[in-house]
């Protein structure tokens, strides 16, 4: 006999500003396989938006912080939306 028992992935995240269109396109992969094994794993991911002043010079930056941290919130609330079945694609 088989384990059912549902196993627990954790994927931990590193992303630098100039990273997002990257993560944003992880993110929809990782969101279109998991529905072949939605019922076998649940996914946790932990992603860390660094936004430190020693990677990038926000006073000289044309976008803001708030542009990023806006932009990684949505995408990440739309994601959980989606893999909760709360919305659809």
């Amino acid at each position: 006999m088989g384990d059912n028992k549902i196993k627990t992935l954790q994927i931990t995240i590193h992303c630098l500003p100039r990273e997002i269109d990257q993560l944003e396109r992880l993110c929809n992969s990782l969101r279109e396989s998991y529905f072949f094994v939605e019922d076998q794993i649940n996914i946790i991911l932990d992603v860390t938006l660094n936004l430190n002043e020693y990677f990038i010079d926000w006073d000289k930056s044309k976008i803001s912080k708030e542009f990023f941290i806006d932009k990684l919130t949505i995408g990440l609330i739309k994601m959980y939306l989606i893999l909760a079945k709360i919305i659809t694609v």
